[in-house]
């Protein structure tokens, strides 16, 4: 089988019309770990919507352990994926950037049809390969998805990958010690001019003077 370069659509039915499963795999990996590295936001929504829990601020990686948890049993999650793959590419009506307007238009202005069964077809058709694809997948296979899906993620958004969160953490870590090192200088430093000053009023430092006639102070120690 030929694929074609940037042309997800074509080679995506090529590679499901000839039972082409490494192709397929290799998609998929490829368009999901470009939602989790540039559609961040609109995952983590569909990820609330179909009760897939994170934190606040996920990696990739837990980005990822999240989808791969829940794939295989959650339909709601594959829908929506199949819609944001089909949406990230363009498949559907009046999907393109800037283009809504001119879409819903004919030439003179007027409203014009829009094939929405197309659409919804197109993300009918991508929801059934995906489905196909992780029901078919064994422990082992699902695991080495799983590796794959955290490489790409973390080569197309690195700045949320866990290791540039653990630097960042560690980064901090480091400036509070600065910080607390300081406090405790600061600390040392009253303590010490406390006690100075609590001995001085209690007399522990005392003036040993020999005054003569001028009156001026000869030999003083504290």
């Amino acid at each position: 089988m030929i694929y074609v370069e940037n042309d997800f659509y074509s080679n995506f039915q090529g590679a499901v019309n000839s039972d082409d499963d490494i192709a397929l795999v290799d998609m998929f990996i490829d368009q999901l770990s470009t939602l989790i590295a540039k559609n961040r936001g609109e995952v983590l929504s569909l990820y609330q919507k179909s009760g897939v829990l994170t934190s606040n601020n996920p990696s990739n990686e837990e980005m990822v352990n999240a989808l791969i948890q829940n794939i295989k049993t959650n339909v709601k999650l594959r829908a929506g994926l199949s819609f944001l793959v089909a949406k990230n590419n363009e498949l559907l009506a009046s999907s393109k950037k800037g283009e809504r307007d001119k879409d819903n238009k004919d030439q003179k202005g007027n409203p014009k049809n829009v094939n929405w069964e197309k659409s919804a077809d197109t993300v009918t058709y991508i929801a059934n390969s995906l489905n196909n694809l992780i029901e078919d997948l064994n422990p082992e296979s699902l695991n080495k998805f799983k590796k794959q899906l955290k490489i790409k993620s973390n080569v197309k958004a690195p700045n949320y990958s866990s290791q540039a969160y653990s630097n960042a953490d560690g980064n901090n870590n480091t400036g509070n010690k600065k910080k607390k090192r300081t406090w405790v200088w600061v600390l040392v430093g009253v303590a010490v001019a406390g006690g100075i000053y609590y001995a001085y009023k209690k007399g522990m430092f005392k003036k040993k003077t020999n005054l003569e006639s001028g009156g001026s102070v000869e030999n003083v120690e504290l």
